[in-house]
């Protein structure tokens, strides 16, 4: 199953972002920012690049056009092949072109604040995207599928998308977008567009993200699909566990009391009991951090969440099988009687409990395999299928 990672956070001054920072990690490029005049430089991670872009709405300005569109992007890549007398290949000059709009776009942005905002110092500089791609889809039709996305999606609505795509060849690709938080004006940045803020809107995305990556996965012939229900959606009684850490360690330093930070130490004490008592469903925790994952992600993750040692157990590496869910089907010779914490086979509420050793994909800790499937539409496992794990101190 595709991962459904989908992750959107906002570049702050407030924590210490900055946008030409953030680009230059994205086009794995080196950028100096005009108003910190710093630069970085993450030009040695070119070879995790393999297609960036800038795209502005169909009505942009005239000005905008000249500076972040397809002249600019022209005009860049005639400069690069023509920069200290080097000889660029075509990709490498279209890379270093678009990394040059980007830094111009930013800088920009960065400048504009500086005149349109009183409260520069904490002003908010873009909004960021982090989204898993199906590593299923060859690279042009994540190239297409991501564009078809931005298009719908962001500069439809007269947002600046500033995206590319990372595959360090681990199986999990992913795309990155910043996206602009004023109008396009005239002839200058206009007013921050409050209405992206509105949560409906964030979910129109999600929504979106999810209906263009399943329609071209069907176009390309494959039956995964990428499933981005929130736990609670999925059935699953896990509730979120984080907080801003900038903003408890302020309120403590001045002697206020950190609610936030409160409330979630008692999330993770609610989130412990429910794991402790249905541990496959970490399986879908872990699943919406990555595209892939192995046995030891899924011990690791339960380690951290329940703060107790977790060990494998049972023949080939581990893998015992799951027993029976009410409605599932059968696992491991005993994986489900060598269970630390429940009755063999008990808990029904998915349809597959693990599958032992045969490998059946989608069924949670089943198969001896090096990677482990997730469990999709829904189906998780029961109490009784996470054969073969030991929970020690829970």
């Amino acid at each position: 199953m595709p991962s459904p990672h989908f992750n959107v956070s906002i570049v702050s001054r407030a924590t210490g972002g900055s946008a030409v920072a953030s680009a230059a990690y994205r086009h794995a490029a080196r950028m100096r920012s005009d108003i910190r005049g710093e630069v970085r430089d993450y030009s040695e991670k070119a070879g995790e690049l393999v297609h960036s872009e800038v795209s502005l709405p169909e009505a942009a300005p005239d000005w905008a056009g000249e500076a972040f569109g397809e002249v600019a992007f022209e005009r860049a890549v005639l400069a690069e092949a023509e920069a200290d007398g080097r000889e660029v290949s075509e990709g490498d000059a279209a890379r270093l072109a678009w990394a040059r709009v980007s830094q111009a776009l930013w800088n920009s942005v960065e400048e504009g604040e500086e005149r349109l905002n009183r409260k520069r110092a904490t002003a908010r500089l873009a909004r960021s995207l982090t989204i898993a791609l199906p590593r299923v889809l060859d690279g042009a039709a994540q190239v297409a599928l991501m564009r078809g996305y931005v298009a719908s999606a962001f500069t439809s609505r007269g947002m600046v998308a500033d995206w590319v795509i990372h595959d360090k060849g681990d199986g999990n690709p992913h795309a990155h977008v910043m996206l602009s938080l004023r109008d396009l004006g005239a002839g200058d940045w206009g007013l921050k567009n409050r209405g992206w803020n509105r949560g409906d809107v964030l979910a129109g995305w999600r929504k979106g993200w999810q209906e263009h990556a399943n329609l071209a996965l069907e176009r390309a012939g494959f039956s995964e699909r990428v499933d981005l229900r929130s736990l609670e959606e999925q059935g699953l009684d896990l509730a979120p566990e984080g907080y801003n850490p900038h903003v408890a360690e302020h309120a403590e330093r001045v002697g206020a009391v950190a609610r936030e930070k409160m409330r979630c130490s008692e999330v993770r004490e609610r989130n412990r009991a429910y794991l402790v008592a249905h541990p496959a469903h970490i399986i879908a925790v872990v699943q919406m951090r990555q595209a892939q994952f192995t046995k030891g992600d899924l011990l690791g993750a339960l380690a951290v969440r329940l703060g107790v040692e977790v060990a494998g157990s049972g023949p080939d590496d581990g893998c015992g099988g799951g027993g029976v869910g009410r409605s599932g089907s059968s696992g491991g010779a005993d994986g489900g009687r060598r269970s630390a914490l429940h009755q063999p086979g008990e808990g029904g509420d998915g349809r597959a409990a693990g599958a032992g050793c045969t490998g059946a994909c989608g069924e949670p800790f089943g198969g001896c395999g090096g990677r482990w499937r997730s469990v999709r539409d829904g189906q998780r496992a029961g109490a009784g299928g996470y054969g073969g794990i030991f929970i020690r101190g829970a």
